[in-house]
């Protein structure tokens, strides 16, 4: 298992940028790698509703459920 804290900027969202991000990790984890697993490690903030839409879009889904500041989802990313 990998983890991974994305970040993309508000002037960059929305674009495409994120998804070709995801591409390229999974495709280099695939080439040179065993890890077939993504965690976004912190998590998403469950009121962040366009960021879960994203990822579970891409295929990431909600494996845990924490509270810091309020509620945060882990999702995690499996192929």
């Amino acid at each position: 298992m990998a983890s991974y804290a994305p970040v993309i900027a508000p002037a960059y969202q929305g674009i495409g940028l994120a998804k070709k991000m995801f591409d390229v990790i999974i495709a280099h984890f695939n080439r040179h790698t065993t890890v077939r697993k993504l965690l976004l490690w912190g998590g998403v903030k469950a009121d962040n509703e366009k960021a879960i839409r994203f990822y579970e879009k891409i295929g990431f889904a909600n494996k845990h459920s924490f509270e810091y500041k309020g509620l945060n989802y882990d999702l995690m990313y499996a192929w």
